[in-house]
């Protein structure tokens, strides 16, 4: 996971690695001989399926799982436990985060769902690649009347939730452009 300081430097971390170094492996239920360290939610198919060779491809997905939860308010593919989550991301396609936040433009559910995509050859080469989508795609929204300033236009009832998208997403695009900067991996 990347996260970002108040001065705009990015952090590595997966709580997920750290809950299993605390304890043994069976105390945590986190994992198991033969299978990855982390967080399910977050990790590739080819990560959580067990490949020894990832990419900066793999970096992609997890950060579009990310942006994904930013975005939606949950991860793209949950579960009772950590099986049941990477059997519906190994045998489903990423859900549109269209689907629970409409305000969303398409253009960022888009380059999401490349990000997400199952096989990595579909996905962003790099971090950096997404993170210029991402700008890309911010540019295409203002053009369409979503605002990243103010949040998109009020869909009806008030609620505020255009501007909590707004926030979401700006923070989303400032948290990909700093993972990029590592051009790949991070």
């Amino acid at each position: 996971m990347c996260l970002l300081t108040e001065q705009g430097d990015a952090l590595l971390a997966d709580f997920g690695i750290a809950r299993a170094l605390a304890g043994s492996a069976t105390e945590t239920g986190l994992t198991a001989t033969g299978l990855a360290i982390g967080t399910p939610q977050y990790m590739s198919p080819e990560q959580a399926s067990g490949e020894r060779t990832l990419d900066a491809r793999s970096d992609v997905y997890s950060l579009g799982a990310l942006l994904y939860e930013m975005l939606a308010g949950e991860p793209p593919f949950t579960g009772p436990t950590a099986q049941a989550v990477i059997a519906k991301m190994l045998s489903s396609a990423p859900p549109s985060v269209r689907g629970v936040r409409p305000a969303v433009p398409a253009s960022v559910d888009a380059a999401i769902q490349r990000a997400l995509a199952p096989v990595p050859a579909d996905r962003w080469p790099s971090a950096g690649e997404f993170a210029n989508a991402l700008e890309t795609a911010e540019r295409t929204a203002a053009g369409a009347g979503f605002r990243a300033e103010a949040g998109p236009a009020d869909t009806g009832g008030g609620d505020g939730a255009g501007a909590r998208i707004s926030h979401w997403y700006r923070s989303a695009v400032r948290m990909a452009l700093a993972c990029g900067q590592w051009g790949g991996a991070f």
